[in-house]
């Protein structure tokens, strides 16, 4: 996700840095759904809690400006929502149970790397093409 955000925003981060972001915001992820488990918070706005969290560390640790910072996380988690809507086309059109999907470890993965579809799509069309959201107003200037 920091990585895909951050390249459509132009940036290009080495392997330490996106390593230090990746490892904190897996730990703030499994806390975070950790606690709402605990408390049986029904999940929802652990996304909104999640992007912010991803933002901070992206703004820290990335030590980019907080405009790119909210960019890059929100232009990620939308590219991931994306990818998980098309999960659940593909869980009704073979008309699976979504516990069924969570119970089996394979079709738990196998959606989850759905999940990633279009994160990965779009830092393959960067790196091919080179396509940011910021070149069109580098254009223009």
């Amino acid at each position: 996700m920091t990585m895909t955000g951050l390249r459509l925003f132009g940036y290009k981060t080495n392997v330490k840095i996106l390593a230090a972001i990746s490892i904190t915001y897996g730990a703030s992820i499994w806390i975070i759904r950790g606690v709402y488990q605990y408390y049986h918070i029904p999940l929802g706005s652990h996304s909104l809690i999640l992007t912010v969290i991803l933002s901070f560390l992206i703004k820290m640790i990335g030590k980019v400006n907080w405009g790119t910072a909210l960019g890059a996380a929100l232009v990620s988690f939308s590219l991931v929502m994306l990818g998980g809507g098309m999960s659940i086309v593909i869980i009704q059109y073979f008309q699976l149970d979504v516990t069924n999907v969570l119970s089996n470890p394979w079709l738990h993965v196998l959606m989850g790397y759905t999940e990633i579809v279009f994160l990965a799509l779009m830092l393959i069309i960067n790196k091919v093409f080179g396509f940011t959201l910021t070149r069109s107003q580098e254009i223009h200037k």
